[in-house]
């Protein structure tokens, strides 16, 4: 809060006193010394639930190393939130939990083999939703995007393709590094699954959509992390790059369509 009270921003620190104030505070804080730091390392039983998913043997909810695993994974979801917010100037806000939240995911981690989060960016997009894959041990962020819906079909993969064009021309070093791991989702009306195209599959989304309608589309970032996701500390370090690089990448230069006013 003290790093976002300091960003040029409605609601700032205005007299020049407490703005050096804040700056002293801040520079306790961030030293090492001070005993408060991020988040920088999973529990211990988060790698021995990689490892039992990855050997195939059976979890159940009452299992230690996952109740830690699942924590831990809270942990850092907060942590990538905060890290956006210095980042931004904004407070980003991660998934809401309650009593039931720790129950629920340890279900889905057991069946699934996954966990999910979110992270809210005022003004984007769409919220960042987060799934973490044990078993084929990667990361997913994905944004939601909604096309013009007042033209056709072709006219919104049309649409998207050249969002994705622009999105190159934007940081084009980093798209480079990204695109490699980019997907493009349709979303089809009444259909149960999403259909999933590379970024060069285009053609490929025109000829699987015929006579069917897109209601929106996801911008997915899907990166296996191999032995980097069962590790304590790598995990975190290759998140958090994911995370800035995706916003930085992707994100923030993605705009929605919104219907237009009606006309007399």
């Amino acid at each position: 809060m003290g790093q976002l009270l300091l960003f040029k921003n409605d609601s700032n620190i205005k007299d020049e006193d407490q703005v050096e104030i804040m700056r002293e505070v801040l520079y306790y804080l961030e030293n090492p010394i001070s005993g408060v730091s991020a988040n920088h390392t999973m529990k211990k039983g988060w790698k021995e639930t990689v490892d039992k998913i990855t050997n195939r043997i059976p979890l159940k909810a009452k299992d230690e190393c996952l109740i830690e695993a699942v924590e831990s994974w809270y942990a850092e979801e907060k942590d990538i939130a905060l890290l956006l917010s210095r980042k931004l100037g904004v407070l980003v806000k991660s998934s809401t939990k309650d009593k039931n939240s720790l129950k629920t995911d340890l279900k889905t981690l057991i069946e699934d083999q996954t966990l999910n989060g979110s992270l809210s960016v005022r003004n984007s997009v769409s919220d960042i939703k987060i799934t973490l894959d044990f078993e084929v041990r990667s990361v997913a962020f994905s944004v939601k995007i909604i096309p013009p819906l007042n033209k056709g079909t072709v006219a919104r993969i049309t649409w998207i393709g050249k969002q994705m064009e622009a999105l190159a021309k934007k940081n084009e070093n980093l798209f480079n590094e990204l695109k490699a791991n980019l997907f493009v989702e349709a979303n089809i009306k009444h259909a149960r699954e999403h259909i999933r195209i590379p970024l060069d599959g285009f053609d490929l989304l025109l000829d699987q959509t015929k006579g069917k309608e897109i209601q929106a589309f996801n911008i997915v970032l899907n990166t296996k992390l191999g032995s980097s996701f069962s590790s304590n500390k790598k995990f975190i370090t290759s998140i958090e790059k994911l995370i800035v690089d995706y916003y930085a990448g992707i994100v923030q230069h993605l705009t929605t369509w919104s219907q237009p006013a009606p006309k007399l």
